[in-house]
């Protein structure tokens, strides 16, 4: 055979070369002293004398190929070594030829190929459909190893290659998959009839079907991994979403703890502002500008609202209060607020800002003295184009954080303006030193960090079980699972399913496993996968090449070394 036919690619493996020639010593060998071996093979027909005719390679190959044109419908089971040597005698005697004795290399390589198909097709990693198909092409594919003998020592000949395509194709398949409509095996039936119906004795053939199921295998693989990478996206902001939960839980704990404010302003921010920092988490994580500044807006709402005992307190009050209700505006307008909502919410801040600027004030109320103040607060307001996209909690677990909002207006709702009908005397609105409010920012920021950092492990998704993970082989199979490994879940419900490991969360630990077609299949703990291996309730698909792992097995079935 040209050579040239192998491609640039086609090395001889000398391993495999080794054990082919192992095997092929073996099977001569084992005949002669031991017809009774577990593998069927056949008694040679007694000496061969120097004047024995021998049948042809030719003949041999057109018998096979009007035994191939029968075969039309495959079983999952080889075609014993014994019924195709007799199958080749009668049709070449029925030739008219009077050779009965074939070449102790062809009958070696009929032996060779039955084995390696008894093999394949008792591989349980191989789904039964693909079984079948592949059943099919032991006729063609013992024909390529009788015409060419480097079919069974080049990994990279285009026959091998295309049973060991076709195996790998469906690695993926899964019980409750339908042979009748899915698009995989279609192709894949297609492949195998091209094969049963063009080829004689030109092997080229085997190169043209390869092209095309790779061709098409690579337009699927296209689309597979389009829809994992959204799958793997999908699981990553949910993740995110789940931290950004937590973060936003403790800021606004923090923000509010050991302060007594109006009821609804505290439900608003539990709720709403909580769910507007989840948003901001997912986009824009907690060390951005807006994040600090949404929290600054929050704590600057608590510090409004506390009492103010002294006129200085009150004159930071009125200063602060444009900036703060811009800002609370800005965050409400992503926010699923209606407007009836917003405006209750600011006509009784506006209420409540008025009674603390008004009340007597103690007696003898001095300067109030504040805390340092930190420069790293921002207290301008936010700039409408930093907000988009930025959604609420709801929204940013399902949508993809570069959604953009409505931002192009410059426009700022109006709310009422606490303070607006006080008389002049009521507050001095000179300079004003800021120092408190901006001292209460500094120090709930500081401890609201601090709180994130020691919590950055907790999510309200964790499903870790408890006590401490055994420590086993199961255990450490699983910690060291690599990413594209397939496995089969045994599910009595169902059928079994298979799913392959597509990405393992840094944050949670999780693995999230997708099937063929790139979709979510499961998601699981270390802990968890580690007790369904140890409990046979998964096992992991082997995804070595078939016809490499079919000639090993049947080495060592022969034992040999």
């Amino acid at each position: 055979m040209d050579r040239g036919l192998m491609g640039e690619g086609a090395v001889a493996d000398v391993e495999l070369d080794e054990l082919t020639h192992a095997l092929t010593n073996f099977l001569h060998s084992a005949r002669l002293a031991s017809p009774g071996m577990k593998v069927e093979i056949d008694d040679l027909p007694g000496p061969i004398s120097s004047g024995s005719p021998l049948i042809a390679g030719a003949d041999i190959v057109n018998a096979l190929s009007q035994l191939q044109h029968m075969r039309t419908q495959g079983e999952p089971a080889p075609i014993a070594a014994g019924f195709l040597k007799q199958e080749v005698r009668r049709t070449v005697a029925q030739h008219g030829t009077d050779a009965q004795t074939l070449a102790t290399v062809d009958e070696n390589t009929i032996d060779i190929v039955a084995i390696m198909f008894g093999f394949v097709l008792d591989d349980p990693d191989l789904p039964t459909v693909f079984k079948s198909l592949i059943a099919r092409l032991q006729i063609p594919l013992l024909k390529v190893a009788l015409m060419d003998r480097e079919f069974l020592t080049h990994r990279q000949h285009p026959a091998r290659r295309l049973l060991n395509t076709l195996a790998q194709a469906g690695v993926g398949w899964s019980e409750n998959d339908d042979a009748d409509t899915d698009d995989l095996f279609k192709y894949a039936e297609k492949a195998v009839n091209r094969v049963l119906d063009e080829f004689d004795s030109d092997i080229r053939i085997f190169e043209s079907v390869l092209e095309d199921f790779e061709r098409y295998l690579a337009g699927e693989q296209s689309a597979v991994q389009s829809h994992e990478v959204e799958s793997i996206e999908t699981a990553q902001r949910q993740e995110t979403s789940e931290i950004g939960k937590a973060a936003a839980n403790v800021a606004i704990q923090q923000v509010l703890e050991g302060h007594t404010i109006p009821p609804s302003v505290a439900e608003f921010l539990r709720k709403s502002w909580r769910n507007l920092l989840v948003g901001i988490y997912v986009s824009q994580g907690s060390e951005s500008e807006l994040w600090s500044r949404a929290l600054n807006i929050a704590s600057t709402l608590v510090w409004s609202l506390l009492p103010k005992q002294t006129k200085e307190l009150r004159a930071q009050l009125l200063a602060s209060l444009p900036n703060l209700l811009q800002g609370l505006n800005q965050g409400m307008d992503h926010l699923s607020l209606s407007q009836e909502q917003r405006d209750a919410l600011l006509q009784e801040l506006a209420i409540e800002h008025r009674r603390l600027v008004t009340a007597p004030l103690p007696p003898e109320s001095g300067l109030y003295v504040a805390a340092p103040v930190s420069e790293a607060v921002s207290t301008t307001p936010v700039p409408n184009s930093d907000w988009d996209g930025i959604r609420s909690e709801t929204d940013a677990a399902e949508t993809a954080p570069d959604i953009q909002l409505n931002a192009d207006t410059d426009e700022t709702e109006t709310a009422p303006q606490p303070g607006e009908n006080l008389e002049a005397e009521t507050v001095a609105p000179a300079a004003v030193d800021l120092s408190d409010r901006m001292a209460f920012i500094v120090r709930k920021t500081e401890e609201i960090r601090r709180m994130i950092s020691e919590a950055s492990g907790i999510t309200e998704a964790s499903d870790e079980p408890s006590g401490k993970p055994e420590d086993d082989e199961f255990s450490e199979r699983a910690e060291n699972m690599q990413e594209g490994t397939w496995l089969e879940w045994v599910d009595t419900e169902v059928g079994d399913r298979r799913m392959k490991l597509s990405w393992r969360s840094a944050i949670s630990g999780k693995y999230f496993f997708v099937n063929r077609r790139g979709l979510k299949a499961a998601e699981m703990t270390v802990a968890e996968l580690a007790g369904a291996l140890r409990n046979d309730k998964v096992r992991v698909i082997d995804q070595a090449a078939v016809i490499d792992k079919a000639l090993v097995n049947a080495l060592d079935s022969l034992g040999v070394n």
